[in-house]
């Protein structure tokens, strides 16, 4: 049922530029991430091979690990303030200068299959790894960000959990 479906336009992102979790009285902290094209999420596990020479048959034994959360953005370089990307560039310059880490917390929204919730949200701290700005000579510019969890994941379901009250498009 195509009905059911959405579009990537329907999963806004949010940042807030610092190392400690926003608190639900200081929601406007949160930033959204404006000109994204293309968002990637998801909790990934590290594997370990357990298997010795009294394991089962042909096939490994394997152990889970460590859990990260790792995100993949990229978007169109824009210059329109509402789109912040001057301000999430400077931050990582900054923390860099600094010899500091390039922490964040981050907030995903997607449409719910809920019936009485509109938006599952996704929030989680995280380590910026990249920032890269792309200027292909015939194209339109465009950005790329990839950022790792480093913290679990606070996955809620309903529209009380939209930073500055704002109800995602």
């Amino acid at each position: 049922d195509m009905a059911s479906a959405f579009i990537g336009k329907l999963m806004p992102v949010y940042v807030a530029l610092q190392s400690t979790k926003p608190t639900t009285a200081a929601a406007t902290q949160y930033i959204r991430w404006g000109a994204v094209r293309d968002r990637e999420f998801g909790p990934e596990l590290d594997e370990v091979d357990a298997t010795t020479d009294t394991s089962n048959g042909v096939f490994r034994e394997s152990l889970s690990t460590f859990a990260t959360h790792d995100v993949s953005l990229s978007g169109v370089t824009s210059t329109k303030a509402a789109d912040t990307l001057d301000e999430v560039e400077d931050y990582f310059y900054d923390k860099m200068r600094a010899a500091e880490q390039v922490e964040v917390w981050v907030k995903i929204f997607r449409p719910s299959s809920d019936a009485t919730n509109v938006y599952r949200s996704y929030e989680f701290p995280a380590n910026t790894k990249t920032f890269k700005i792309t200027g292909t000579y015939d194209d339109v510019s465009t950005w790329s960000s990839d950022l790792s969890g480093t913290g679990a994941v606070t996955v809620a379901d309903g529209t009380a959990n939209t930073p500055q009250n704002v109800t995602p498009p």
